[in-house]
């Protein structure tokens, strides 16, 4: 699984912006807007559900979930866990639990501040808007099932995820991960 981060321009609100996989095009911003790493930040899938943002991958080892805000910018799981079925190129179908991995100290990922979405990096710091607070590393939900003998491009997914923070307590969609000549569909709905 791919863990390069796209840089892109944070839109005004408004603004048109259309994301594919790992590829970001933006309408011009103004200048007081700061560069952002934002969603897709793990070559996922960006899904929209009625309050919440999810990027979805499907990897070798299962399915990987991370949480983003409304601005696309990295959130941390909380209490929500959830599953995921998927269907098999052979027409199988899979149920795998999800539940948060957190990563470990020296593993490669996102790190951000949860108080200024501008603030997200791919090493480890501190917040200088904040005075130095440590930097979080995002967690994600993950899913293990061994995928590796497996085409990935021809993968399937529904996701629950469950106990979720605001009004939309549970949300369930299907990620739309790319198409085997590599490129993405347009970006996913849920509910």
């Amino acid at each position: 699984m791919s863990r390069a981060l796209t840089r892109c321009r944070r839109p005004h609100p408004g603004a048109a912006v259309i994301t594919t996989l790992a590829l970001c095009v933006a309408v011009a911003v103004p200048a007081a807007a700061a560069d952002a790493l934002i969603a897709p930040l793990h070559g996922g899938t960006v899904t929209e559900t009625e309050a919440h943002v999810f990027e979805a991958a499907i990897a070798r080892d299962g399915i990987h979930v991370w949480f983003h805000t409304d601005e696309r910018a990295p959130a941390m799981i909380g209490r929500a866990g959830g599953s995921a079925t998927l269907r098999l190129p052979d027409g199988k179908v899979q149920e795998v639990a999800l539940s948060l991995r957190t990563p470990a100290a020296d593993d490669p990922g996102v790190f951000f501040c949860p108080m200024h979405a501008e603030v997200v990096q791919t090493t480890p710091g501190k917040c200088e808007p904040c005075g130095g607070m440590i930097l979080y590393h995002q967690d994600e939900l993950f899913g293990a099932f061994d995928l590796s003998k497996v085409e990935l491009s021809k993968v399937t997914a529904q996701v629950r995820v469950t106990g979720l923070k605001g009004r939309q307590k549970e949300a369930t969609f299907s990620p739309v991960f790319p198409r085997p000549d590599g490129k993405a569909e347009a970006a996913a709905q849920g509910r």
